[in-house]
């Protein structure tokens, strides 16, 4: 089954960066780090390989994997989150 997953991808330098993730439905920004606040459609995207972020934008996101739903409790968000982290370093 799937559920909520939570994905750290950072723009350094500016740089476009490719942060992998299996999202099968949508992807949301929990919360952005350092001074480049991410908006989506300019600073990040993503698609079902993945998430995108640009221009400094450095944050936290949230995608649902499969069979993970918008329903369920409180926040519409599954229990049994996973933590990836991804950054891109010295280019």
């Amino acid at each position: 089954s799937g559920g909520e997953a939570l994905l750290r991808c950072e723009s350094r330098g500016g740089d476009e960066n490719f942060c992998a993730a299996r999202i099968e439905g949508g992807a949301r920004l929990v919360r952005s780090f350092g001074g480049t606040m991410c908006r989506e459609g300019s600073t990040w995207r993503y698609d079902a390989r993945g998430i995108y972020v640009r221009n400094g934008c450095r944050g936290e996101f949230a995608y649902r994997t499969a069979n993970s739903g918008w329903g369920g409790g409180g926040n519409g968000w599954n229990d049994g989150a996973i933590e990836v982290r991804c950054a891109s370093n010295d280019g």
